[in-house]
């Protein structure tokens, strides 16, 4: 009885409940639940908070899925002296472009509230994290190579390994044909986000 009730004291101490826990479907991180399975349902969920919480879900919503920010150094339309439409195109694209990386932050700051200290310091611990924080894609990008067993301290090479051996432990087992297959892709994207690439 005492083994039992340690075990579950211990249990509740690695329990981490977010800041914004309903929000996410009580989906969150701490070091035990640092793996491809649970980042894809938790992936899952951001697209679905994204598109409920901001105002340019769309466009935020595409580039997350994708895990490939095309809209932050997005240049705006080119300045034409004949075509009228053109400034107003510019003011459009400006304003879209201002509500995208507001929202970016409000994503970025409610994933890493649904973080514990020790993930929080690891993904701190990251080199770009001062001039990326800000950014929902690099966030959900530093979570999925921290559910690979990528660390930021660690060479290159040595990480590119351990993306390449997440896909290569991606197993089906009790998993539905289209959780495995999206835990599978998540696998793929990590390690071609690293610069690596398939034919």
């Amino acid at each position: 009885n005492n083994n039992n009730n340690n075990n579950n004291n211990r249990n509740q101490r690695n329990r981490y409940v977010g800041q914004v826990n309903d929000k996410f479907h009580k989906l969150s991180f701490n070091s035990q639940s640092l793996n491809l399975t649970h980042f894809q349902k938790f992936k899952e969920k951001t697209l679905g908070v994204i598109m409920a919480e901001t105002d340019s879900g769309r466009h935020l919503h595409g580039v997350v899925k994708k895990g490939k920010d095309t809209w932050s150094n997005k240049p705006e339309p080119a300045k034409d002296p004949n075509d009228d439409m053109s400034k107003y195109d510019r003011e459009e694209h400006r304003d879209i472009k201002k509500t995208y990386l507001n929202d970016s932050l409000k994503i970025a700051t409610m994933v890493m509230a649904q973080c514990d200290d020790f993930v929080k310091a690891k993904i701190k611990e990251k080199k770009e994290y001062e001039s990326k924080y800000d950014s929902a894609v690099w966030v959900m990008q530093a979570l999925n190579e921290l559910c690979s067993g990528i660390k930021g301290s660690e060479h290159p090479i040595e990480g590119d390994v351990k993306a390449m051996r997440a896909i290569l432990n991606c197993k089906q087992y009790n998993k539905s044909l289209a959780s495995y297959h999206d835990e599978f892709r998540e696998a793929v994207k990590t390690i071609t986000l690293r610069g690596c690439r398939f034919k």
